[in-house]
């Protein structure tokens, strides 16, 4: 849906190693901190603890949605396109693709005003192919109207 910054924030809950970097928060969670969990109850007392690790396919789809929607990886064919929604604060990210025999060093940068070229035709020619490709900057609240009021603070 575009929202990066609730995708990422969803992910990170998710993420087992989030959820057990302490002693402390693993007595909790319960799980691996290397199996994502089908399961992380609600219930009252039992919230946030792991149930079903290693039982389903579920790190292959965190996996997929990193890179697919959150990254913006998507392949088809000889043809990249690169459709990031990352997070406001992040000014952008690398990413190292292997294309048969060729290498591709993809880095995504925020620039001011940009025409992005997010789709890359690849090729393979065995070398390596250092790639940039801009997307937007981040996006500036407008100033508030003389007319409004703006509170600060909570």
């Amino acid at each position: 849906m575009g929202e990066g910054g609730e995708a990422v924030r969803l992910l990170k809950m998710m993420n087992p190693i989030e959820n057990s970097r302490d002693p402390k928060a693993l007595e909790h969670y319960k799980g691996e901190p290397f199996v994502v969990a089908a399961d992380v109850s609600s219930a009252p007392g039992k919230m946030g603890r792991s149930g079903w690790t290693w039982y389903t396919g579920s790190a292959g789809w965190m996996y997929r949605i990193w890179i697919e929607e959150v990254l913006g990886f998507q392949l088809r064919g000889d043809r990249l396109t690169l459709k990031p929604a990352i997070p406001e604060d992040w000014d952008g990210f690398e990413i190292t693709y292997r294309h048969r025999s060729t290498t591709y060093e993809i880095s995504v940068r925020r620039r001011a005003a940009s025409e992005a070229r997010q789709s890359i035709q690849l090729v393979d020619d065995g070398g390596t192919h250092k790639v940039t490709v801009w997307i937007p900057g981040r996006s500036v609240p407008a100033a508030p109207k003389p007319q409004e009021s703006v509170l600060l603070g909570g």
